[in-house]
């Protein structure tokens, strides 16, 4: 079951593979496996809507800068402010950050 969802419309449905190649690039295999992030395609071949679900926060991030980046526009529902803007950390690559990095954006802002 998964905690968190986006939807993305596009104007013509994104290569499944190459998708998941490029979210592969971002957070590596096991954060962008099929179990990990799931996808369903709503609409025809041409233009639809994708839903991008997971239970990794981490992942589901990553997931949202690879749809912006193959031209995906967020699907906002009625009541929602903003969309799924990737936050800006996402910029670099999870597997080339540092540990301690990727501690302090999984574990949030502490403090003592």
């Amino acid at each position: 079951m998964a905690t968190g969802m986006y939807r993305f419309r596009f104007i013509q449905q994104p290569d499944e593979c190459a998708w998941r190649a490029r979210l592969r690039d971002e957070v590596g295999a096991r954060r962008s496996n099929e179990r990990n992030v799931e996808t369903c395609w709503h609409g025809d071949r041409e233009a639809g809507t994708l839903e991008v679900l997971s239970m990794d926060a981490i992942a589901l991030a990553y997931a949202a800068k690879v749809c912006v980046e193959l031209g995906g526009e967020p699907a906002l529902p009625m009541h929602a402010r903003h969309g799924p803007i990737p936050p800006p950390w996402t910029a670099t690559r999870w597997i080339a950050m540092p540990w301690w990095t990727r501690a302090r954006i999984w574990f949030g802002p502490t403090r003592c």
